[in-house]
């Protein structure tokens, strides 16, 4: 299982998106979890999970400029009631 880590997250395409905002593409990596999300920090508006495998969603953390989480070509099969309440399980 592929997991977020700094690394990943460093070696990604990053970059400002056509409508504007700083974005993450961290799309095709084999993610399977985001059990630690929080790695992420406050620094994109906009990341794309596309293309991994995610099953489930089950905790975003706050994060104030986030507005846009794609999940395109996944196979999420449950997201979690409160997934983003802000608050991790």
């Amino acid at each position: 299982m592929v997991r977020l880590s700094l690394d990943l997250i460093d070696s990604s395409p990053q970059a400002v998106n056509a409508a504007g905002k700083r974005e993450l593409s961290l799309r095709g990596n084999h993610i399977e979890g985001l059990d630690n999300f929080s790695i992420v920090k406050d620094h994109f508006e906009c990341i794309d999970f596309s293309d991994n495998g995610l099953v489930k969603v089950t905790s975003i953390p706050p994060l104030s400029k986030l507005k846009t989480l794609i999940f395109a070509n996944n196979n999420l099969q449950r997201i979690g009631e409160g997934a983003f309440d802000g608050e991790e399980s």
